[in-house]
C-alpha cells in the first residue's frame, strides 16, 4: 500500500462509510442502555461496546488485506464455517429452540456460526460468479452456485435458524442478478413461495395459485427458456404447493404460531402474537418525538420481550419517536447507497461483486428486521445490524464494512 493509494482511498465516501458506521454504532449503545434487556443479561450495551472494540480492530486488518487474497482463500473460509456448523448440531448450544451457539471452552466465549455463514457465502459466490464473466444463460450456470450455497442452508435449517435462511436467499438471489442473471430466473425461483397460499383456507388462494402458475408458464414462454429450466421450474412451483402441508407438519409450534400471527394479527395475544402486539404498542407510542433515553414502558417494564435483540427497532421507536427512527432509517440507508456505490466504481468484477454482496446482505437484515417489529413480515428471529445485541452479529456486520473498504482501497490495483 502507498501514500497515492491512501490517497484515493480517502475521500467522502470511504470517509463518510465510517462515519454512518461510527453513528451507527453509537446510536445501537444507546438505544441498548436505554433498555430493560435480559434480565439474566448484565449490561448488554458493555458487552456490545466490548465486541464493538474487537470488530473494529478485525475490521481494519481485513481492509489492509488485498480482497483478492480475500478471495483467494473463500473455499477455506467456507469449509471452516461448515465444519462449526456441523459442530453446532452435535455440541451446539440451544437458545429459544434454536441449536445455534457454540461456546469456546478456553475463553468461555459464545458465538454464532450461521451469522458468519452469510459472509462465507458472500466470499464464495464472489469468487465463482466473477469466474463466469456474467456468462449465465440458465440454470445449468446456476448449479453450482445453488449447491454452495444449499449446503450451509439446510445445515442452518437443521438448527433450526429460520431467519438466517431468510437471509441467504436475498444475498444469493442479489448477487445471482449482479453476475448475470436474467429478472426472469429471479422471479421464477421466488415463485414457488405460491405455495404457501395452499395452506389458507377457501378456494380463492388455489385461484390465486393458479392465477400465478399461468402467468410463468407466459413468462418463460416470452423469455424463450430451455426446455429443461421450463420442466423444473414447473415442477418445482407445482410440486411446493402439493408438499406444503407436509413441510408445514415439520415446522415446530412456536414456528408455526409465527406464521398464524403474521396471517392473522389477532391470533393468540396473551401466547404467540404477545411479542408482536407489545412491539405494535411501543412503536406507535413512541410518537413524533418519543417519550426520551430510557423511558419507554414497553421495554423497561419488560412488557416487550427481547427488546434488546429482535425488536431493538421498537425500543428506537418508543424511545426516540419518529425522529429517531428517521434518523436511523438516513443513517442505514447512506450505508447502503455506499456499499453499492463503492462496488459501481469498482474496477474489478470480483470487487464489485464483493461490495455488492455486503450491501444485499445489509438490506436484508434492515428490511426483514423492521418489517418483522412492524408486523409486515413474520416474526424470525433476525437481529437488526448494529443496534441488536449479539456479538456475533455486530463483529459480522464490522467485518462487512472492512470488505466494502477494502474494494474501495485497492480499487485500482
Amino acid at each position: 500500500m502507498t501514500p497515492r493509494s491512501l490517497k484515493r482511498f480517502w475521500d467522502w465516501k470511504s470517509g463518510t462509510l465510517i462515519a454512518v458506521t461510527v453513528l451507527l454504532t453509537c446510536l445501537g449503545l444507546v438505544v441498548l442502555a436505554g433498555s430493560a434487556g435480559d434480565p439474566g443479561t448484565s449490561r448488554p450495551w458493555l458487552k456490545q461496546l466490548v465486541w464493538l472494540c474487537i470488530g473494529m480492530i478485525v475490521a481494519a486488518a481485513v481492509m489492509l488485506i488485498h480482497y483478492r487474497i480475500l478471495l483467494g482463500q473463500a473455499y477455506l473460509f467456507y469449509g471452516l464455517i461448515l465444519a462449526c456448523l456441523l459442530l453446532t448440531e452435535q455440541f451446539g448450544r440451544e437458545v429459544y429452540g434454536a441449536k445455534s451457539w457454540l461456546v469456546l471452552p478456553v475463553l468461555h466465549l459464545r458465538f454464532q456460526p450461521s451469522e458468519f455463514s452469510k459472509l462465507a457465502v458472500i466470499l464464495v459466490l464472489a469468487r465463482v460468479l466473477a469466474a463466469k464473466e456474467g456468462a449465465i444463460a440458465g440454470l445449468r450456470e446456476m448449479l453450482g452456485v445453488l449447491v454452495l450455497v444449499a449446503v450451509p442452508a439446510l445445515l442452518i435449517l437443521r438448527q433450526p435458524d429460520l431467519g438466517t435462511m431468510m437471509v441467504l436467499m436475498p444475498i444469493t438471489l442479489g448477487m445471482l442478478y449482479l453476475g448475470g442473471m436474467s429478472w426472469v430466473y429471479g422471479v421464477l425461483i421466488l415463485a414457488p413461495l405460491a405455495g404457501f397460499l395452499r395452506l389458507a383456507p377457501g378456494t380463492w388462494p388455489f385461484l390465486l395459485w393458479a392465477l400465478g402458475l399461468v402467468g410463468i408458464v407466459v413468462l418463460m414462454r416470452r423469455a424463450k427458456l430451455p426446455g429443461l429450466d421450463r420442466l423444473i421450474f414447473l415442477a418445482g412451483y407445482i410440486g411446493l404447493y402439493v408438499s406444503m402441508q407436509r413441510l408445514w407438519n415439520l415446522l415446530k409450534p412456536h414456528q408455526q404460531s409465527r406464521f398464524r400471527v403474521f396471517w392473522d394479527p389477532s391470533y393468540d395475544p396473551d401466547g404467540a402474537g404477545y411479542n408482536l402486539l407489545q412491539s405494535k404498542i411501543a412503536i406507535g407510542s413512541g410518537g413524533f418525538f418519543g417519550k426520551g433515553f430510557g423511558q419507554g414502558t414497553q421495554s423497561r417494564l419488560q412488557f416487550l420481550p427481547e427488546s434488546h435483540t429482535d425488536f431493538t427497532f421498537a425500543v428506537l421507536a418508543e424511545d426516540w419517536g419518529f425522529l429517531g427512527c428517521a434518523v436511523f432509517f438516513g443513517l442505514f440507508l447512506t450505508l447502503i447507497y455506499l456499499c453499492f456505490e463503492i462496488a459501481r466504481e469498482s474496477r474489478s468484477h470480483d470487487g464489485a461483486l464483493l461490495a455488492s454482496g455486503v450491501g444485499v446482505y445489509f438490506v436484508t437484515h434492515f428490511a426483514i428486521n423492521v418489517g418483522m417489529a412492524m408486523g409486515m413480515l413474520p416474526v424470525a428471529g433476525l437481529p437488526l445490524s448494529f443496534l441488536s445485541y449479539g456479538g456475533s452479529h455486530l463483529l459480522a456486520c464490522m467485518i462487512g464494512v472492512g470488505i466494502v473498504l477494502n474494494v474501495k482501497l485497492w480499487r485500482f490495483h
